[in-house]
This record gives structure tokens, sequence and C-alpha cells, in this order.
């Protein structure tokens, strides 16, 4: 969705967010690479995603990324 947005460097409140039924979302921000914040998704239901390993794969900027997943 937002993979390669490498000018992206902050996002609106995405934690509302309803991502329940996705099942792709390896991607998502991968090289958003001015990505430096989060809002928090700590609460964004991910069970039927299969595959998250490259979520935030080459987000240089973004610090503090695993408090936002339990």
């Amino acid at each position: 969705m937002l993979n390669g947005c490498s000018s992206l460097s902050n996002l609106p409140d995405i934690s509302i967010w309803n991502i329940s039924n996705v099942t792709t979302i390896d991607s998502i921000f991968r090289e958003c690479l001015l990505l430096s914040n989060l809002p928090d998704i700590s609460k964004w239901n991910i069970s039927n995603a299969n595959d998250i390993r490259f979520m935030f794969k080459e987000c240089l900027s973004l610090l503090n990324i695993l408090d936002k997943f339990n």
C-alpha cells in the first residue's frame, strides 16, 4: 500500500484502520525511508495476516518500532 513511498515522513492517525480481514500486509511500509514516526498501531488486529516480515523493512528513520506491536 505505502511500499516505496520514500518521501513519506508522517502519517495521519492510521491506528483507527480496521485491518482485521487483511491477509497481505507484509510490505505495507517497506522502503518508507523518511517515515520517522507511527501512530500507535499496537491495537491493529493482524491475526489474519499471513506474513509481516517485511512490514518495516528499510524504514531507516523509524525509532522504537518494536514498541508498536506486542
